[in-house]
């Protein structure tokens, strides 16, 4: 858990615009390589796995499993809804295509593919009643 939301924000903040819009990391995109930034990053890899997401967040709460693609989709492992900012882990499997939106607290273990455009959501098991159902198109 963050200290306080302001911290956690200017983190956030500072992470996306200076590491992953002005950086090479796109030379990266699709190799072995990504991966294992991302496990220095906190995150977890559980095999091959092509990434070519726009962005991610909380590394440490990510888990992909083996056999992944990420294309050009927001793996995060917050969300934020009219009660506060929610932190847990995601665990990403499967296709992701274009404009996927991952959020807290959510497992795409069971789905073979998701989108295109598809914001996921967690179980409303897992988390408050502010959330409702796991897919919202």
């Amino acid at each position: 858990q963050p200290r306080s939301q302001g911290m956690y924000e200017a983190y956030m903040t500072i992470t996306y615009f200076l590491v992953w819009r002005y950086s090479l990391l796109i030379l990266l995109y699709g190799t072995p390589y990504m991966n294992i930034y991302l496990r220095c990053l906190g995150a977890k890899v559980e095999g091959r796995m092509y990434y070519f997401a726009v962005c991610s967040y909380d590394h440490p709460l990510l888990t992909f499993r083996n056999r992944t693609v990420v294309d050009r989709s927001v793996v995060s492992g917050h969300a934020v809804d009219m009660h506060g900012l929610h932190l847990g882990a995601s665990i990403v499997a499967g296709v992701l295509h274009s404009g996927v939106n991952i959020m807290a607290n959510t497992d795409t273990t069971g789905s073979k593919e998701l989108g295109p455009s598809r914001f996921v959501l967690p179980n409303s098991k897992n988390h408050d009643d502010s959330w409702v159902g796991k897919e919202f198109l």
